[in-house]
């Protein structure tokens, strides 16, 4: 069984059926981006690659990251359309940063995110990621994708980030896939001190 949680740091929830965001109308009141979009998912990237135990495989030197913005995955049960708003109002009520208010920008990440878009960013192997901008990979079969990558880690989505200029907040979803045995979806909080990122919570939407 798929087993899905959301953690902060003060909450742990369980729940069991994954709805895509897309299902929910866009809403109104997106942050104005002050930092470059592709910069932040960078910086994103090569943080987690770095201090992050989501693609610690052994042998592992890089993963590999669809060339199309992901829209977050929230949890729900039962009809989509009823439920998908009951599960954004959860998750504002359980994902907290202390001394911060986070629900605008997790509006703000719903709504930029209602429509893909293409990665401008370029391959990093340094970094730890690279991006497939053909699209073959993630189309494609995991064997043809390991025999090309053999010290790939997997393969990663990413949403669009939405960053808060006054606070430095930073807020993405990052979902990533090892073959059908492992992956998970994760929304995380950051915050930059000048130009380094700081995780200060995260929300595990789905695992399996």
């Amino acid at each position: 069984m798929t087993r899905h949680v959301i953690r902060s740091a003060r909450a742990s929830i369980w729940l069991l059926i994954v709805i895509p965001i897309c299902s929910l109308s866009c809403v109104a009141g997106a942050k104005t981006q002050v930092r470059d979009e592709d910069a932040m998912i960078g910086d994103v990237l090569k943080h987690l690659w770095s201090k992050s135990n989501i693609w610690s495989y052994p042998g592992s030197n890089y993963v590999v990251v669809a060339r199309d913005t992901a829209p977050p995955l929230l949890l729900g049960a039962g009809n989509a359309k009823e439920r998908l708003e009951e599960n954004r109002q959860y998750i504002l009520n359980n994902l907290r940063v202390e001394g911060l208010d986070i629900n605008p920008l997790i509006d703000a990440l719903f709504a930029i995110n209602c429509t893909p878009i293409r990665l401008q960013l370029q391959s990093n192997r340094g970094n730890g990621y690279l991006i497939d901008y053909t699209g073959e990979y993630h189309h494609g079969s995991w064997r043809t994708f390991y025999k090309d990558h053999p010290n790939a880690a997997g393969m990663a989505e990413v949403s669009r980030p939405v960053y808060d200029d006054r606070t430095g907040i930073l807020l993405i979803y990052v979902g990533t896939h090892r073959e059908s045995r492992a992956g998970m979806g994760i929304l995380f909080v950051f915050r930059y001190e000048g130009e380094i990122l700081i995780k200060l919570a995260e929300a595990e939407l789905w695992i399996s």
